[in-house]
């Protein structure tokens, strides 16, 4: 999904970025209820790369730390652990990118993204803090 703010090509437009979409799919997941006791549940995952990874990270509090987005967990995409160990063990900067878009935001140390979302995260007792390993999943060792 195209960055917040991102040119569209076609239309002459900007993109709205990934978490104005969560807000339009949580509004519709309110609206499903099985029988008045079971509510809808959505899951959104981002990579740890792209430049919207920290509107992400804080998109279940608004800005006056209320709980927003209550349908939804969130995930980071690490779709190639590699990479992402190097950057680790090797204190090496990231630059937050999109593959089809010109907008970068800035370099960061990993660490600097690993402790924000263990703050707003790391909660064990909600099973939010969760890393989606997304090539490992079908591979065989």
């Amino acid at each position: 999904m195209r960055p917040k703010g991102s040119s569209i090509a076609g239309t002459g437009g900007k993109s709205s970025g990934p978490v104005s979409f969560m807000h339009v799919f949580n509004v519709a997941a309110s609206t499903i209820e099985q029988g008045g006791s079971r509510r809808a549940a959505q899951m959104a995952v981002l990579r740890y790369d792209h430049p919207d990874v920290f509107e992400f990270i804080n998109s279940k509090k608004d800005n006056k730390g209320n709980n927003v987005l209550n349908y939804f967990n969130i995930s980071i995409n690490i779709d190639n652990p590699s990479t992402f160990k190097r950057l680790i063990e090797n204190d090496e900067e990231l630059l937050l990118k999109h593959p089809d878009s010109k907008i970068q935001k800035k370099k960061l140390r990993l660490e600097n993204l690993l402790i924000k979302w263990l703050k707003m995260h790391g909660r064990l007792e909600t099973l939010e803090f969760f890393f989606w390993g997304g090539d490992t999943m079908s591979t065989t060792q």
